[in-house]
């Protein structure tokens, strides 16, 4: 049977059957049972088994309903009943939230392959204040050269990941990005639009963008932690932004441990487009080597149920 047939609806004899969960349960129940189902194989795959299926995975009562399970919901969504892909936004709501990408898209372990680096040797502390955010011959796509960035199987210099929640929020990885005497400095820019939060369901609803970060210094090296991230409009200029600094001295990192950086968008206006992370570090003793602040963790998440 060719994928043609599929389409057409070939198994429809058996989805009218007596047993077919979608006919003899309610959406609630229904929702209970698909639940224990991968939610891109929902999307792929069920939506073929007849026209039934396709009409119920292709409507939005069976994925607000996954929304409101998962604890990611706004009574309001059920207003928008066009021009959203609700499978793509519930999948983005629930089963996979952080919209940044940490992984390494063939070996799973942490990278930078989707982060872009700056390409600048700077040594003073005040480095930061001379970075370019919007000059895009200064950030390069990280490949074969890292600019001072390495990534640390496990933690090094007297910071091991505590609380395990660190490891949790770290997509279940054990490493982290390590930097080293002069400033490095990432941003990766997230479209909201791409991943199911359409320019309407953003103006109208606002939902919280919660952005977030777990950092650390080694023990016997002082370091400098730096993070800001702005909310960008179509024409990515930024309409609000939020910043963050710490400096560690030398002795305290193994005192201090991890450290999470957490900030909440609200009520942030119409246009929002983009999200902007960018953060960066160095150590403050010039030390040959990855002796500079470490990051792990770097996530943006969208929150409907949050006001």
């Amino acid at each position: 049977m060719d994928q043609k047939d599929r389409r057409a609806g070939v198994f429809e004899d058996r989805a009218e059957d007596a047993y077919d969960p979608l006919r003899v349960l309610p959406p609630e129940l229904a929702v209970l049972v698909f639940w224990h189902v991968p939610l891109p194989d929902i999307a792929r795959w069920c939506r073929l088994v007849s026209r039934a299926w396709n009409r119920f995975f292709a409507g939005p009562d069976f994925w607000l309903q996954c929304m409101t399970k998962g604890g990611n919901y706004d009574s309001r969504l059920k207003d928008f009943q066009q021009n959203v892909n609700w499978s793509q936004l519930c999948f983005r709501a629930v089963h996979k939230p952080n919209l940044l990408r940490n992984l390494d898209s063939s070996t799973k372990k942490l990278s930078l392959e989707h982060w872009k680096v700056a390409v600048m040797t700077e040594y003073s502390n005040t480095g930061w204040d001379k970075l370019d955010l919007d000059a895009g011959e200064k950030w390069k796509n990280c490949l074969k050269v890292s600019h001072g960035w390495t990534v640390e199987d496990k933690p090094l210099g007297g910071a091991p990941f505590d609380p395990p929640a660190v490891v949790q929020e770290n997509e279940g990885s054990p490493s982290c990005f390590a930097t080293t005497y002069y400033w490095c400095c990432r941003k990766q820019v997230v479209d909201l639009w791409k991943f199911g939060f359409t320019a309407e369901l953003l103006n109208t609803l606002q939902p919280v963008i919660e952005v977030s970060e777990w950092f650390a210094a080694r023990a016997d090296c002082g370091s400098i932690y730096k993070l800001r991230v702005d909310l960008l409009n179509s024409k990515r200029v930024s309409v609000c932004k939020y910043e963050f600094s710490k400096s560690t001295e030398q002795w305290q990192g193994g005192k201090l441990g991890w450290r999470k950086v957490f900030h909440k968008f609200c009520n942030y206006g119409e246009g929002v487009r983009y999200v902007r992370f960018v953060d960066g570090g160095k150590d403050t003793q010039f030390w040959s080597g990855d002796y500079g602040s470490k990051m792990a963790a770097a996530r943006v998440v969208v929150r409907f149920n949050e006001k």
